[in-house]
């Protein structure tokens, strides 16, 4: 197994890379995607001609993917015995290099990539996926993508800053950017995340080199207000973040791209911060051997890590109630 670039949990179901049905769960390697029960056998291995780094769901029988040539297609689940899923014919080609991110926002689907670039398409027709609706250039790489549907934001992470923009009506094209902040830069698909979500307050969090910034998003009435809420000095690339959370306490867990101080090589580390002002966090020392890409919350204290040593680890973290 080489790397894990992608894990998805939905309800009692764990997803690595793509979505499959009854409590399966994939994992991506080089030219090939595999299938494995929820005792982790394998139970069927699905060929690729492209390596592929994103996922959205579209439900239990169709997903898409991105693949490393900026490329959108869709799978679907054929009615067999083997559970087989092939490429059906919707693609797109939506990017001229890898997609680092998809989501898909009732027919639309959100794409961003190292090309500077975040594209939206429509794939309410049945026999293809639309050419482009809408695009925002000129960002260089795009690392990240998260939609608040609610407030109808779209907050992006790339290399040349922060960004939010208020989607209004995608049919119409109405899409106003209502914040950016370039010298807030991330590096990493999986270390951008929501912190809070309703429909007054959304408060956002990001990693990066030296620094994790949590940055708060208000509406009154029709109006928006971004603040930079608070921000912790690290000694670390931040590739991944997360939290758990309990009624009296926020856990931060970040994983890294590497610790900048570390010669170590094989040294990838997870950190606990009890709480987003603890200045000393936890470390688990040699959590994977390679650059962690992200986490998946399986219950109230249970994470899943997975990272490019082509591991998927399972992690009990105690919140206090």
């Amino acid at each position: 197994m080489e790397q894990i670039s992608e894990c998805l949990f939905e309800g009692n179901k764990i997803f690595v890379i793509a979505i499959f049905d009854s409590c399966d769960f994939i994992v991506s390697t080089i030219q090939k995607l595999l299938l494995y029960d929820s005792n982790y056998n394998l139970i069927n291995t699905i060929a690729i001609d492209k390596n592929i780094y994103s996922i959205c769901i579209k439900n239990q029988n169709i997903f898409y993917t991105g693949n490393e040539e900026g490329v959108i297609e869709e799978w679907e689940q054929k009615r067999n015995k083997q559970r087989t899923y092939k490429k059906t014919k919707k693609s797109s080609n939506a990017h001229w290099c890898e997609i680092s991110k998809l989501l898909l926002i009732n027919n639309y689907i959100f794409s961003s990539s190292y090309d500077g670039t975040i594209k939206i398409r429509n794939i309410e027709k049945r026999d293809k996926i639309d050419e482009t609706l809408y695009e925002i250039k000129d960002l260089e790489s795009v690392y990240s993508i998260i939609y608040d549907e609610n407030n109808k934001l779209l907050i992006c992470g790339a290399n040349k800053g922060f960004y939010i923009w208020n989607v209004i009506d995608i049919k119409d094209k109405k899409i106003d950017k209502i914040y950016e902040d370039e010298k807030s830069k991330i590096y990493s698909p999986n270390s951008l995340q929501f912190l809070k979500q309703n429909n007054g307050l959304v408060e956002i969090i990001i990693g990066s080199e030296n620094w994790i910034k949590i940055y708060s998003v208000t509406k009154i009435e029709e109006k928006f207000n971004v603040d930079l809420k608070q921000t912790i000095k690290i000694d670390y690339i931040c590739s991944a973040i997360t939290f758990l959370q309990s009624d009296t306490q926020i856990i931060l867990i970040t994983g890294e791209l590497k610790n900048i101080d570390d010669d170590d090589d094989e040294n990838y580390k997870i950190r606990l911060y009890q709480n987003l002002n603890d200045q000393n966090p936890k470390i688990i020392n040699y959590a994977h051997c390679n650059k962690i890409n992200g986490f998946i919350q399986y219950s109230n204290n249970t994470l899943f890590s997975y990272s490019n040593d082509g591991l998927i680890k399972f992690w009990n973290i105690k919140v206090d109630k």
